[in-house]
């Protein structure tokens, strides 16, 4: 189960990722698959940087193979905040 499955909070998306990440790789990335990881998120796919900000990572099917996609989250308390977004090859 989710940890923010009845928080009720809402996701928000950083301009920058809008504009460059979810263009560059818009055959995998889109604003809802980004709202989606952040709210299904399992404590698997999360990596705590402290008490305020995570990264989850989740792999998703590219052509043939995988690529792991890296979600920088701010939890603002009343939001999330994606802030950063990295997409890259994984094996396996």
């Amino acid at each position: 189960m989710s940890r923010f499955e009845f928080s009720g909070k809402g996701v928000g998306i950083d301009p920058l990722v809008v504009k460059k990440s979810i263009p560059k790789h818009r055959n995998i990335l889109s604003e809802e698959y980004l709202i989606s990881v952040v709210l299904n998120a399992t404590e698997d796919e999360m990596t705590w940087l402290d008490g305020a900000h995570f990264i989850v990572e989740v792999r998703r099917r590219k052509n043939k193979g995988y690529v792991s996609v890296l979600v920088w989250v701010h939890d603002q308390g009343w939001r999330y905040y994606i802030y950063r977004v990295h997409v890259m090859a994984c094996h396996g």
